[in-house]
């Protein structure tokens, strides 16, 4: 049963003493469904019969310890969230059975009811970015899959993939061991930050293969409706808000006394200039400007970002010559982003620009009008 088909966070609680048991409930049933159990025996009865968030234990109790019952915890139920309670200060135990995974935290008594929510509430945070990041890594799963039976010519470009998804995993698994070591620290916003920004980046990753398979599909056809340029200017740049934040971009807006429209679907035109956007940004020095511009001409309507602080090995220069090309060879392609940029402008008639100017590099998305 899943953990997460309960509306409110479940919290067992697990004390040898009705006192105790009692005085646990009337401060948090507010906050949690509670379940109290008078024993470690009695609490893994209820484990196996329902999904629980978070355990916590007392320490001393007869028979299963306190300690034991969270290691078996943590050996049959690794996802739940495990605290334990104790008047002692043995604090070796306790750092050892934290540091083997067996504990998320500890509370000394007499613990204090808003140091007790916060923590608890801290670890379902936590909870919560692991769930979701087992379920980008699932559908991104599914994604390779699909696309392998594409074209065998994508066997690089699919594997040059799962090289990029790699990195967000790693720090999302440093990130969580730093955790265990550094519940209290100041750092712990930090490290919540860099699971979430991680997750975000696969998120993307499984959004633009979900892109990339649709428009590869046989038959695929794009409908056709008027989409706002400025529009998708705007919603990018909310889109990428944080990227542009954390690498402290400026970006400088030169748009038309009108606005521009171009015909095709605006959430592919969007996933097109995010994509091209973040390739940009990551590609960029903290503190570079950027100038994003919609211009018309002729028969054509184009979103240009200029830069001129972006750093491009001489390899990315060939790759987006080729790419811009229109010759696109998947198994010489290294980045998801540029492939489906190409992609997506390639199925709205359209061209993908790359320029390289005296002192900067200007990228294009070019729409027929």
């Amino acid at each position: 049963m899943e953990l997460r088909e309960s509306k409110r966070p479940v919290v067992l609680y697990v004390d040898d003493i009705l006192t105790n048991r009692m005085l646990f409930k009337a401060a948090f049933e507010k906050d949690y469904t509670l379940l109290l159990a008078e024993s470690g025996d009695r609490a893994l009865e209820i484990l196996s019969e329902q999904p629980v968030n978070v355990i916590v234990a007392d320490y001393k109790m007869p028979g299963i310890t306190g300690n034991e019952l969270l290691a078996m915890v943590a050996g049959k139920y690794p996802d739940i969230m495990r605290f334990m309670i104790t008047a002692y200060t043995d604090y070796k135990t306790l750092v050892d059975a934290i540091n083997n995974g067996q504990l998320y935290g500890f509370f000394n008594k007499p613990y204090k009811i808003d140091d007790v929510r916060q923590a608890i509430n801290r670890s379902l945070e936590v909870q919560d970015l692991k769930f979701r990041n087992r379920q980008m890594l699932s559908e991104l799963e599914k994604a390779n899959k699909l696309m392998l039976g594409l074209d065998r010519a994508k066997t690089n470009f699919i594997a040059a993939i799962t090289d990029d998804i790699r990195n967000p995993i790693s720090k999302i698994v440093t990130a969580v061991h730093m955790i265990k070591d550094k519940i209290d620290s100041k750092e712990f916003t930090e490290l919540l930050y860099l699971l979430e920004v991680s997750v975000r980046s696969l998120e993307g990753f499984s959004e633009a293969a979900n892109h990339f398979i649709r428009l590869n599909e046989k038959g695929c056809q794009i409908e056709d409706h008027p989409v706002s340029l400025s529009e998708v200017l705007e919603v990018g740049i909310l889109e990428k808000g944080d990227l542009l934040q954390q690498q402290e971009i400026h970006v400088q807006m030169n748009a038309p006394e009108s606005d521009l429209t171009v015909s095709g679907e605006f959430n592919l035109t969007l996933a097109a200039f995010t994509s091209l956007l973040g390739y940009v940004v990551n590609h960029s020095p903290k503190g570079a400007a950027l100038s994003l511009s919609m211009h018309s001409f002729e028969a054509e309507n184009a979103i240009e970002i200029r830069s001129e602080g972006i750093e491009l090995a001489e390899n990315e220069i060939q790759e987006l010559r080729q790419v811009t090309s229109g010759k696109v060879a998947y198994d010489n392609i290294f980045r998801l982003e540029l492939a489906l940029v190409s992609e997506i402008m390639k199925a709205h008639t359209g061209k993908f620009v790359f320029q390289e100017q005296d002192d900067a590099f200007l990228f294009s998305l070019v729409f027929k009008s």
